[in-house]
């Protein structure tokens, strides 16, 4: 699996350089095939990227769509990919060379915060919408890959792992005790009763089958699919 690490400056000023770099520092640990990174004003995108299937191979991350002012950094693997060209009427042509993040920004162009809907697979990303001044994402159903953030009233930081949260200065180890105490009192239970919370306080995890937004100073998470019963 790709590792992906984020940074967000809620007033678009200049990120410290040496945070991005501390994060990246830490996804080292994991294996990778090419390593990407991407800034832009208050932005930084970062992706330790490991190309598991064919359509993988070569992919770079993050990756910035210029024309429509989309830039995406991203842990997935879309498995209806045929649907989607199908959907979104994407020419033959393109589609055998087209990557699963280009298919996604593909998809948001044209659902937007809709999109995750209609995506079958494992999947994590996260989506500048430069245009809008906004982030989008979101987890696959199944919860096979993950997303951890946090937020305070400056800035909006993600990640697929916990760890490099602790190479940025203003991320604190402070356990959370209620998750403790629940997983104590409960210890066959992986899940807390609140499912975006973590054993930090401070940070959280973005919950299976749920998108997030970030736009104004403000994290809205949204559940975009349901099982029936």
């Amino acid at each position: 699996m790709s590792a992906i690490a984020g940074i967000y400056e809620w007033n678009q000023s200049e990120i410290r350089i040496e945070q991005c770099q501390a994060m990246m520092e830490e996804l080292k640990r994991y294996r990778a095939d090419d390593v990407g990174t991407w800034k832009k004003d208050g932005l930084f995108f970062g992706c330790h990227a490991q190309w598991i299937t064919e359509e993988s191979i070569g992919e770079k991350l993050p990756f910035y769509d210029s024309e429509r002012k989309l830039a995406i950094t991203a842990d997935a693997i879309i498995d209806n990919r045929d649907e989607l060209f199908n959907r979104l009427g994407i020419d033959i042509k393109y589609r055998v060379s087209m990557k699963d993040s280009e298919l996604l920004l593909h998809a948001y162009s044209k659902w937007e915060e809709e999109m995750p809907k209609f995506l079958v697979g494992d999947f994590t990303f996260m989506i500048w919408d430069e245009k809008r001044g906004k982030l989008f994402g979101a987890r696959d159903f199944s919860g096979c890959r993950t997303l951890y953030f946090f937020n305070n009233e400056k800035i909006f930081s993600f990640c697929t792992a916990i760890t490099p949260f602790f190479s940025l200065p203003f991320v604190s180890k402070k356990l959370n005790e209620a998750w403790l105490a629940e997983f104590l009192a409960i210890p066959v239970t992986f899940e807390s009763t609140d499912s975006s919370s973590s054993v930090y306080e401070n940070i959280r995890q973005l919950p299976p089958a749920h998108s997030i937004t970030v736009e104004k100073g403000r994290v809205k998470l949204t559940q975009y699919c349901t099982l029936d019963m």
